[in-house]
């Protein structure tokens, strides 16, 4: 025989059926936090696609410059140095510094493309940029080095999916909701 009215428990067997818990569900809470944190992700996916097309656009830019407009110079090395790797044990690497002329103008600046351990004093032949003195290449590594749209190949990747993440979050977020025509949204 099957009893109305509250149990031991606070329930009520016969009007709220087996099982029941009185209060709210945590579904809607955990869907609320799986969308934040996944838009947050997005945020950051957006963040870090903006800061590498920026660097791929310069990078572009300079390389550009350098094979549409370099003259070649003698650059005077001012100091040279090797790179370390992380443990320090090895050298991936040189940065050298050097001083060049173009027209009445001596500029100093950073010689890219340094594959040697200049000493101070060294002459190298190398390419420089007139309208951007900063572009300084060693003459061997601009003739290898040329501007090319493959550096945007990581933005591009990583824009495609702070796409597919916005699309995948609203999905989901808006998975089991119930429209204004009383019929519920499904994946």
């Amino acid at each position: 025989m099957m009893t109305s009215g509250p149990t031991s428990s606070g329930t009520d067997t016969a009007s709220d059926g087996p099982g029941y818990i009185r209060g709210g569900g945590g579904v809607a809470v955990g869907r609320r936090v799986g969308t934040a944190i996944a838009a947050g992700a997005a945020l950051v996916l957006a963040a870090l696609f903006g800061a590498l097309a920026v660097e791929a656009a310069q990078q572009y830019h300079r390389l550009h410059l350098l094979n549409t407009e370099g003259i070649p110079v003698v650059a005077t090395v001012t100091d040279c140095f090797g790179v370390a790797s992380g443990t320090g044990i090895t050298d991936v690497g040189f940065t050298c510094h050097a001083a060049f002329r173009i027209g009445p103008h001596i500029y100093r600046a950073g010689l890219d493309g340094t594959t040697s351990l200049y000493p101070a004093g060294a002459s190298v032949s190398a390419v420089a940029v007139p309208v951007d003195p900063t572009i300084l290449y060693t003459a061997a590594a601009a003739r290898t080095t040329s501007a090319s749209l493959a550096v945007f190949v990581v933005p591009a990747v990583l824009l495609a999916a702070t796409f597919a993440l916005l699309v995948v979050t609203v999905r989901c977020s808006r998975a089991g909701t119930t429209r204004p025509d009383g019929a519920t949204d499904q994946l």
